[in-house]
């Protein structure tokens, strides 16, 4: 009876173990390389506010941006103005700052990505600090939604916010 308690015993400690185990691997994969690991979009003076400009639109069968505008300014200066075009459906925005303009990439793809990307609002870093602070990421997997990252209010934190179907949580972003 003592050896049949004992082999229980191991074998549900070594289930609980791989159980966290799993857990732990999952968690460093979900919040701290794939989804922390973005790059800011604008480099604004930090204290800026934002303004739409004209609302943010988005077709029904389509996940990016097609029109509306955002400004950012600093004591009534405008210092950068985003562009998500006229309705056409593309993956593609217009940062106008400092007198020159530049497409940007709304899809944020890179070589090795795990999922498919939408910034749904721009990614923003201060001057001085060295995370985003403020922007929206959703990640798609095979066009099915696996989770929203959300950068914060502009503040310099190294604090983000993961929304997914089993919740929200907060995950630092230092490397």
């Amino acid at each position: 009876m003592m050896k049949l308690n004992m082999k229980k015993s191991i074998l549900l400690a070594t289930i609980t173990f791989l159980f966290f185990t799993a857990c732990s691997k999952e968690d460093l994969d979900t919040y701290g390389i794939e989804f922390g690991d973005e790059e800011s979009l604008i480099t604004l003076k930090s204290g800026y506010i934002m303004n739409v400009v004209s609302p943010i639109e988005k077709s029904t069968d389509f996940e990016y941006p097609t029109a509306g505008i955002i400004e950012y300014s600093k004591n009534g200066s405008v210092l950068a103005t985003i562009d998500y075009g006229d309705g056409t459906k593309d993956v593609w925005a217009t940062l106008k700052m400092e007198g020159t303009k530049k497409n940007i990439d709304l899809s944020a793809k890179k070589n090795n990505d795990k999922y498919k990307k939408v910034i749904t609002s721009p990614l923003i870093k201060i001057e001085g600090c060295d995370y985003i602070v403020s922007g929206t990421i959703k990640y798609f997997m095979k066009e099915k939604w696996v989770a929203t990252v959300d950068y914060g209010d502009g503040t310099c934190d190294e604090w983000a916010t993961k929304t997914w179907k089993e919740g929200t949580k907060n995950f630092s972003l230092q490397k």
